[in-house]
């Protein structure tokens, strides 16, 4: 199966280009979420996930 997914890297070290708080590092007010956050995805639809990951930051 195939889902959504990216290989944008989270993290808290210089090298990750979004930050565990999910916003962009050097770009102020800009939060990335959604499956551009996950590197891989599970056997099941996303879709739930995504729509509640913008609702709760």
């Amino acid at each position: 199966m195939v889902h959504e997914g990216s290989t944008i890297y989270i993290g808290s070290d210089e090298n990750a280009v979004v930050g565990l708080d999910y916003r962009r590092k050097g770009v102020e007010n800009v939060c990335v979420t959604g499956a551009s956050l996950w590197p891989v995805s599970g056997s099941w639809n996303p879709t739930l996930a995504m729509v509640v990951l913008p609702r709760i930051l």
